[in-house]
């Protein structure tokens, strides 16, 4: 599903009022029907509803609903915040229509303030018509007296397009904001209806279809999209009868060191449960034995280490030498191997000279951010797919994790197409960025995956779906997907605050078979 910003939200509006012909009235008059009809059917027991109009559009949708709903036998009243001598335009055609017919309007202002919160609490219902999708500034004054009256109410509350006071760019907290129990939203979702901490004032949303022609190029041309359902048969189902192992793909994992050996573990029994044919580990000699009594299925490389027991750049030949007699097809680097400069050198040449799809995770991130040009992350023959969360992209591109909370999407963006990588930005919701500008925002996940070891059991999803698929966006938009997906089936089960990374592992495989199995 497409997501829009404010600025195509309105060329989509335009083009389709100017050059298609549908007219405001129009679309206005289909907003304010699917708003109502949503009403109707989540709260047809409430009889008495507030609607609190601003001066704009979205004002002009609020009285449609008004007008509806006193059809529908709802005792309905109208609050416009300010001089309703302002409005103009087609919400000016629908107050004028509801003038008529008798619905009570009240101009709120500052002297009312006492009788209009006397008068919530005996409301049922609430619909916040306030602001559009054109805020872009903290609100104030008379306006956040209002906002502060709808959330004080303790009464549901119902947002056309938006929770009055967001920003339909970003995910940030402007100032105060209408905190909805749903939010409707016309056309295409928005930004902040997905990204945090302004997702969190979203309640249930709901996208209404108002007529906006589906094959317009100002939304073809849209490069950010929503990953909700995905039919994961059409990737990954079918194996013929004589597959064998290496139809499969052969994964090699590079990580561990003293006290993080459970992070190259985890990353390849999450390769395995992903239908990788074979995956092997490469750690520093003295941990293999580690690995072998815990890895049953997935084979182990000892490698040379340095004093402190890591992978040392030593090791650089032996691994070009197993890739190449292995058939190795995919390389997975990072999962707890620490940030000695000797493993440094090892990860950074690794990159640099192998020729595989490549993810790269944890502490090579970290390696890779020390590195004064990043240039060589830049690669015409095979892609890389890092997976930093808020704090490793903070390092690798050297702003504080707040700039990275603040502007996910553009970070990311920027970052896939500057070094030509895939760019797995994780948290809530993941980002994944393309070099070619395309962004996905992820739909699956819980506080659950908040969890040290998580993110190795992502990184071995992802390594396993890259041969599997062909493709390594898909398979991070795949590998994300399917990684949230079993967490928020874990919390079926178990308390969210209790999903460890063993957990993921645990139910991947009743994951995949909803997912592929499932009607």
């Amino acid at each position: 599903m497409k997501v829009s910003n404010a600025a195509q939200m309105q060329k989509i509006d335009k083009y389709s009022i100017e050059n298609i012909g549908i007219s405001g009235v129009v679309l206005m008059e289909n907003a304010g029907k699917g708003v109502t009809d949503y009403i109707l059917d989540h709260f047809e027991d409430s009889r008495k509803i507030f609607i609190f109009c601003g001066k704009g559009n979205n004002g002009g949708d609020g009285f449609v609903v008004a007008r509806h709903l006193h059809n529908k036998g709802k005792n309905v009243s109208v609050f416009i915040i300010g001089d309703k001598n302002k409005i103009t335009g087609d919400a000016k055609v629908n107050l004028d229509i509801i003038s008529k017919m008798g619905i009570r309007i009240d101009e709120y202002d500052e002297k009312n303030l006492k009788s209009t919160n006397m008068k919530l609490l005996h409301s049922d219902l609430i619909v916040d018509a306030i602001f559009g999708t054109g805020l872009d500034s903290p609100v104030r004054g008379i306006y956040g007296n209002m906002i502060d009256l709808i959330n004080q109410s303790n009464k549901p509350v119902v947002s056309i397009d938006l929770p009055s006071g967001l920003c339909a760019d970003h995910g940030r907290i402007l100032g105060k904001v209408v905190k909805a129990d749903s939010t409707l939203t016309f056309g295409l979702p928005k930004l902040c209806h997905y990204l945090y901490p302004a997702a969190s004032f979203v309640g249930d949303l709901k996208i209404i279809d108002i007529g906006f022609p589906k094959d317009l190029e100002s939304i073809k041309n849209i490069n950010l999209e929503y990953i909700s359902d995905i039919d994961y048969r059409d990737y990954l189902l079918t194996r013929t009868r004589d597959s064998h192992k290496g139809s499969f793909g052969h994964v090699l994992i590079l990580g561990g060191s003293p006290g993080k050996t459970g992070a190259p573990i985890m990353a390849a029994e999450g390769a395995l449960r992903c239908g990788a044919g074979l995956v092997s580990c490469g750690v520093p000699e003295s941990l293999n034995p580690v690995l072998e009594s815990q890895l049953i299925e997935a084979m182990t490389v000892p490698l040379a280490e340095t004093s402190e027991k890591t992978l040392d750049h030593d090791s650089l030949s032996i691994i070009s030498k197993f890739i190449k007699e292995r058939k190795i097809t995919t390389l997975a680097i990072g999962p707890g191997i620490s940030t000695n400069p000797q493993t440094g050198k090892l990860v950074i040449d690794l990159i640099k000279k192998t020729k595989l799809h490549m993810v790269i995770d944890a502490d090579a991130l970290n390696l890779i951010s020390m590195e004064k040009t990043k240039n060589f992350l830049t690669r015409k023959d095979a892609k890389l797919i890092l997976t930093p969360h808020p704090g490793e992209m903070a390092r690798l591109i050297n702003k504080d994790i707040q700039y990275i909370r603040d502007n996910p999407i553009n970070v990311a963006e920027d970052f896939a197409k500057k070094y030509g990588v895939i760019l797995v930005l994780k948290g809530a919701p993941t980002i994944i960025a393309s070099p070619e500008g395309k962004v996905f925002i992820n739909s699956t996940g819980n506080p659950g995956l908040a969890k040290g070891g998580s993110g190795d059991v992502l990184t071995g999803i992802i390594a396993a779906f890259i041969h599997q698929v062909k493709d390594p966006l898909l398979a991070a938009i795949l590998g994300v997907h399917l990684h949230g997906y079993t967490a928020d089936l874990c919390s079926v089960y178990i308390p969210e605050l209790s999903i460890v990374a063993s957990d993921i592992l645990q139910q991947l495989s009743e994951a995949l078979n909803l997912l592929l199995v499932s009607d």
